[in-house]
């Protein structure tokens, strides 16, 4: 099955990293590295980019969904050495799935259509020659403005760049720039395939592009650089020469490219959750929100908003608590506990029903039956609460989260991210935190079972644990994960900043590539020593 959504990340300038890094992301990719190393660098260069392209925010501090584990201290803080003459990059690489790019007619209604004009041109779909895109984003820092903004989008189509876009100066109007020619894009492949429908001034077009001068430069009007709800509308093209063309048939053609390509990286950049190192433990009285807050995954605790907001009379097996349940179970991590849910009423003290009941009790008479059934009624009619507790098997007792150690509730909202399919990238930091090495390993059986369920799944992992790369290993071994289908990034620090380093798998689970400084040495270094 042809792996889809996004593939890769690259860096530029951000943090610790200076030159340009390709970070591949697979179905399961884990960090690592020393403590300070940058592994949370590639973590936070997805929160700043959905900060970026989703909010209009190149200074973020703190973030739309990172809580209070991600605070970025904005574009000085982002950048390089703290050298605000520089520029971040951050590029994504997507593989679009068998819906394709959006074209002109998915995003925009007849409005915009008529806003462009009677003759603007319909019929090109690039969607037949692509296979992948790339767009990087470069923020720069205007000085007189104290003010970071997105200075340049570069799209790239099958590795081969294809054009820029442009702005100058902080909130100067955009343009299109480096228009790459050759691209297949742009040549008779293209427009072969849809031969009995291309209008002569679209052919006219192409034929002037191809005699003209390289760098030309198109207007790039009516929208933002980063807004994909509004048609950009090409008027003309500009020479030196002073001569100008009617540029209306291409812009269903430039939709697709220009606002096509964002738009589909928005949805997958939407697909983002993060789930920070610490987790909180609900208290013994929850509140459950009205309604999830994406925020709150940050400390774990919109996992537990999940479970109360399940469907507790489910007990199918599609059930969230008896999916959470099943990885709790002795098949997989083995902790010893399942949750349970326990319904109840809330009575004070003075309640009339209860005193009446009380009454009763002391002298209760045939006659009486039917203020019984009266004072029953009205308790029952008083709102049923529920609470998530945890059973200890072997025992029988039922405890909170508070009552036990701080593993099982670390781990809780871990499996609960990785069977919750509403997001399609999610991003664990230490998800090893407070488990046995035992638990460590069995958590790799959980995200390989829930990866298979879903091609575009990623579960991107920073982590210190070598118990879950041995299981990884094992589980290739067995035939139960393909090594194309693990990522295992290696971060490292020297003078010159961090280095990322990409460690290869084979067929048998062993390493391809030299694990920097040898795979976890500390072991055998104390035992030598």
């Amino acid at each position: 099955m042809k792996r889809t959504g996004i593939t890769a990340i690259y860096l530029e300038n951000f943090k610790g990293i200076s030159e340009c890094v390709k970070i591949p992301l697979k179905p399961i990719t884990l960090l690592f590295g020393a403590n300070s190393a940058g592994k949370s660098t590639i973590i936070q260069a997805i929160h700043y980019i959905r900060e970026i392209i989703l909010r209009n925010n190149p200074n973020a501090n703190f973030t739309e969904i990172g809580g209070e584990s991600i605070d970025l201290g904005g574009f000085n803080n982002l950048i390089n050495l703290h050298d605000n003459s520089k520029k971040i990059t951050i590029g994504f690489e997507i593989t679009p799935d068998d819906d394709g790019i959006p074209n002109y007619s998915d995003m925009f209604d007849i409005n915009h259509q008529l806003e462009l004009g009677s003759n603007y041109y319909t019929h090109i779909d690039i969607n037949a020659k692509v296979e992948t895109f790339r767009l990087d984003f470069v923020v720069s820092y205007d000085t007189e403005n104290q003010m970071p903004w997105v200075s340049q989008v570069k799209y790239n189509i099958n590795d081969d760049d294809l054009l820029d876009i442009v702005v100058d100066r902080y909130e100067a109007k955009p343009y299109i720039s480096n228009i790459n020619l050759e691209h297949e894009l742009f040549n008779g492949k293209l427009l072969d395939e849809y031969e009995l429908e291309i209008d002569s001034n679209f052919l006219e077009v192409i034929d002037y592009l191809f005699d003209s001068e390289k760098n030309i430069r198109l207007e790039y009007s009516n929208t933002c650089i980063l807004s994909d709800k509004y048609p950009v509308i090409f008027n003309y093209i500009g020479t030196s020469s002073g001569m100008e063309i009617d540029f209306k048939s291409f812009n269903h053609f430039f939709q697709q490219i220009l606002l096509g390509t964002l738009s589909l990286l928005k949805e997958h950049i939407n697909q983002f959750r993060y789930l920070g190192p610490i987790r909180k433990i609900p208290n013994r009285h929850h509140i459950v929100p009205s309604f999830i807050d994406e925020n709150r995954w940050a400390d774990g605790m919109a996992a537990w908003d999940l479970l109360y907001n399940s469907d507790f009379n489910d007990d199918s097996k599609d059930s969230l608590i008896t999916k959470v349940n099943k990885y709790l179970s002795e098949q997989y991590t083995d902790v010893g506990y399942e949750l349970t849910v326990k319904e109840y009423r809330e009575l004070p003290t003075d309640n009339i029903e209860l005193l009446g009941l009380k009454k009763l009790l002391v002298n209760f008479e045939d006659e009486d039956e039917s203020l019984l059934k009266k004072f029953l009624n009205s308790i029952e009619g008083i709102q049923v609460k529920k609470r998530i507790e945890l059973r200890d098997i072997n025992n029988n007792i039922f405890v909170r989260g508070k009552d036990i150690g701080v593993g099982i509730s670390q781990v809780i909202p871990v499996i609960v991210g990785s069977i919750s399919d509403s997001k399609k990238i999610f991003a664990i930091e230490q998800p090893e935190l407070h488990l046995h090495p035992k638990v460590q390993c069995n958590l790799a059986d959980v995200f390989v079972e829930e990866m298979n369920k879903d091609n575009e799944r990623i579960f991107l992992i920073e982590t210190h644990s070598e118990h879950l790369v041995l299981r990884l290993q094992k589980l290739i071994r067995n035939g139960k994960l393909k090594p194309e289908d693990i990522s295992i990034i290696f971060v490292s620090r020297d003078t010159e900043g961090s280095k990322v380093t990409t460690l290869r798998l084979d067929e048998e689970g062993c390493f391809i590539d030299s694990w920097p400084g040898g795979f976890f040495p500390e072991r055998r270094n104390e035992l030598r020593g």
